[in-house]
């Protein structure tokens, strides 16, 4: 057994950090533990086991295994026993710590853990809990039988107004039981420990839906936890509702933009049996919008799709098989279409639902890109398909915000031609050229990103295309070699900024990320990141020589009013930075670049009150648009030095937010 030990403590310390809001209860991720092994131990091993060192107080929280609800908590955690990375039971994604009601601040977890090969490693689980709101509900109703959908758009909601944030994924605690309903992510059954996207990354929210039992009635609440991009969590409830009947009243199909949902008789003949015990007769359907699609009897193939169905047109049992709803070019969603039935032998008249589910369909070609951080510049024919001679494509849906953007000839934040758009079509060969589009992960976003399309030809055909885009979170550096120990975001935002020349690094491989950075040098990170070019009248100061390697940096700033220099004309180039210095800096750079850089709200931090006055504005919008980069401990430290890694993650959120 090898012992992990450090030059200054021992055992070497470093931690798992979390961030949610008051009462809201944390879910622990044992990717997270794993990542953090792999940062901590030289191999890059994978944690097998860890142990509690000692355990929050009564007045911070209390560490559960299995927790579900305030109802049902499952079991304290003890110190002692292990818990185990992967499947293995008691799992450490099992694991979840409750704030105490009125508790306000940083919680510290120490923990003892070995790798699969024996090695021994030590580290501490930190959980910043902050003021306010933590919880709320997302509200639908659904009708026996029926399902209803969701949709992301709710959930975002409830995301912005508890976080501030917009919500990055949402992972449900527990699912109804079968005699309520069932929740299905397309037709499948959805899954707890299961993050689902807000926007086009997949699983995606809203492709979720909830179908009630025929005897559901009152109510069903599905627990969730949600993290907004910002990595505030918060807890959530969707809470289903009945509002009709126990009568089993709805038929269920699928369909999709290449083929029919047709129907089938059997189906007709249970649902009579069940309301009058005899098999169906005949059926009058109600028509759907042509928008949406149309019924037609007589189907055969797409080729022959019969005669159009009225809404006076009966249809008699026997034909019923031959029945089939053909979806609108284009449509997605879910369709209703009501029914009156006569059943055979006398047995009287029922009503009805058809209710059908209508899925983009697979797509006809695919085209793959995978990174760790950096942007990623299409290739026009990547999006081709065998066998096609491509001519344009447009796309159907823009990335998700909490992904990322897809830009048009992209050189910086402030340079660029356009925000891509579902309206224009680009050319492989023409312009706007499908080549010069990139996308621009967000800083924090880990996935996969899909956006639909759909492809022209030149001889007139299409087809249709999915582009995806996977973003890793990185284990080591791409360009340096003493970021060890140091967090993925961390060693993303570094490699972000290198591979966009904006860092070069100390020396080759060399980073120095704990150092702090000059007011000159953070000047001319600046200037590489935004390439703003000059403004109005431009300050000299008396302390920037002409030609020092930042000048023109601290000029064009100047000329901007992004700096302002430190009086007497004087503007302190090789002094250290502050933070809040630093979040001026950039609040003012975002203003230069016509973004978003005045956001109110109070900060709840600690060490708020540290923040001098004429940064308060600056650091508290920084914080709001989950920009400023706190301390491992959850602290602002607005008057401590800026250091190489943290520039590096406050560019990265700036540039890409």
């Amino acid at each position: 057994m090898n012992i992990n030990v450090g030059e200054d403590t021992g055992v070497a310390i470093g931690g798992v950090s979390y961030e949610t809001s008051q009462g809201a209860v944390v879910y622990f991720d044992d990717r997270d533990f794993n990542d953090y092994c792999q940062e901590r131990m030289d191999d890059y091993q994978t944690i097998n086991h860890l142990t509690f060192d000692a355990l929050p107080s009564a007045s911070q929280g209390v560490l559960y295994y299995d927790y579900r609800s305030a109802s049902n908590t499952g079991a304290q955690v003890t110190t002692g026993p292990p818990y185990y990375y992967g499947t293995r039971n008691p799992r450490i994604d099992r694991l979840a710590f409750v704030p105490a009601e009125d508790f306000v601040g940083t919680v510290k977890i120490p923990f003892t853990a070995q790798t699969i090969n024996g090695d021994v490693f030590s580290g501490d689980v930190l959980v910043n809990v902050r003021g306010g709101s933590s919880s709320g509900d997302v509200l639908y109703t659904c009708a026996p039988g029926r399902s209803v959908s969701f949709d992301d758009t709710h959930f975002n909601r409830l995301c912005r107004d508890l976080t501030g944030s917009s919500l990055n994924y949402l992972e449900f605690q527990s699912l109804p039981s079968g005699s309520d309903g069932t929740l299905y992510y397309n037709n499948s059954t959805a899954r707890t420990n299961t993050r689902y996207y807000n926007g086009s990354s997949t699983p995606r929210i809203d492709n979720l839906s909830f179908r009630a039992s025929n005897s559901f009635s009152g109510s069903v609440n599905i627990p969730f936890v949600g993290r907004s991009t910002s990595g505030m969590t918060f807890n959530g409830v969707v809470t289903v509702s009945s509002n009709g009947s126990g009568s089993r009243e709805s038929i269920h199909y699928t369909a999709n933009s290449s083929s029919a949902a047709v129907f089938d008789r059997d189906d007709f003949d249970d649902l009579s049996r069940w309301e009058t015990d005899r098999d169906v007769s005949s059926v009058r359907f109600d028509i759907p919008s042509s928008s949406q699609g149309w019924l037609y009897r007589n189907y055969r193939s797409s080729s022959s799709q019969g005669t159009r169905i009225s809404s006076s047109t009966s249809i008699s049992a026997s034909d019923l098989d031959r029945v089939a709803f053909v979806p609108a070019s284009g449509y997605t969603g879910t369709v209703y279409i009501g029914f009156k039935a006569t059943a055979a032998s006398g047995g009287g008249t029922f009503e009805g639902t058809v209710e059908i589910d209508v899925e983009r369909a697979p797509a006809d070609a695919t085209a793959s890109y995978s990174t760790r951080t950096a942007p990623v510049q299409l290739n026009g024919s990547d999006l081709g398909r065998r066998g096609y001679t491509l001519s344009s494509v447009k796309f159907d849906a823009m990335p998700s915000s909490s992904a990322g953007y897809l830009y048009y000839q992209y050189v910086s934040p402030t340079k660029y031609s356009w925000q891509s758009n579902t309206t224009a079509a680009y050319s492989l060969a023409g312009d706007p050229a499908l080549s010069n589009l990139t996308f621009i992960p967000k800083a924090g976003f880990t996935g996969t990103m899909a956006i639909p399309y759909t492809a022209t030809c030149y001889d007139g055909t299409s087809y249709t295309g999915r582009l995806e885009i996977t973003v890793q979170a990185p284990s080591v550096s791409a360009s340096f070699t003493d970021l060890t120990g140091y967090s993925a975001q961390t060693k993303a935002a570094v490699d972000y900024l290198s591979s966009q020349g904006i860092v070069n690094g100390m020396q080759p491989g060399v980073y120095g990320p704990g150092l702090s950075i000059r007011r000159g040098d953070f000047c001319l990170m600046l200037y590489r990141a935004f390439r703003f070019d000059r403004g109005g009248t431009i300050l000299s100061f008396a302390d920037v020589p002409q030609d020092a390697y930042y000048a023109e940096a601290v000029n064009i700033l100047s000329s901007l009013g992004i700096v302002n220099g430190t009086g007497t004309n004087r503007f302190q180039p090789n002094a250290n930075i502050s933070r809040q210095d630093a979040a001026l800096m950039v609040q003012r750079t975002l203003r230069a670049a016509g973004m978003t850089a005045d956001v109110p709200g109070q900060l709840s931090h600690a060490d708020a009150n540290q923040v001098t006055g004429y940064a308060q504005g600056a650091v508290t919008s920084l914080v709001q648009l989950g920009i400023y980069p706190t301390t491992d401990t959850g602290r602002l430290n607005p008057k401590g030095d800026l250091t190489r890694s943290d520039m590096a993650v406050l560019l990265h959120r700036t540039m890409t937010r």
